[in-house]
């Protein structure tokens, strides 16, 4: 299984001006990801989501960390059930 962090693009530690690069470089990494789990028959397991329905975006005092960077305990809750299903169903 493979996977890596939802948007950075969203912390909000990171200045206001710099997050729609992050945002971007995010989806840059996504993108090497998801070519390295098709070339070694790995399962990419997707976290990163619309702004519209990311709740770390949305509700960034729930799902970020007092340092406000890296995942509550909500935050990896959420990640959890996301990953979840890859688990049950590559037993």
């Amino acid at each position: 299984m493979l996977l890596h962090c939802g948007d950075f693009g969203t912390a909000r530690l990171l200045p206001v001006g710099t997050r729609w690069l992050i945002s971007r470089r995010t989806k840059q990494l996504r993108e090497i990801y998801i070519r390295l789990a098709l070339r070694y028959d790995a399962t990419y397991v997707d976290l990163l989501r619309p702004p519209a329905s990311d709740p770390f975006a949305l509700d960034p005092k729930t799902y970020y960390a007092g340092d406000q960077f890296h995942p509550s305990s909500a935050g990896y809750a959420d990640w959890y059930e996301h990953i979840k299903p890859v688990i049950q169903v590559t037993r």
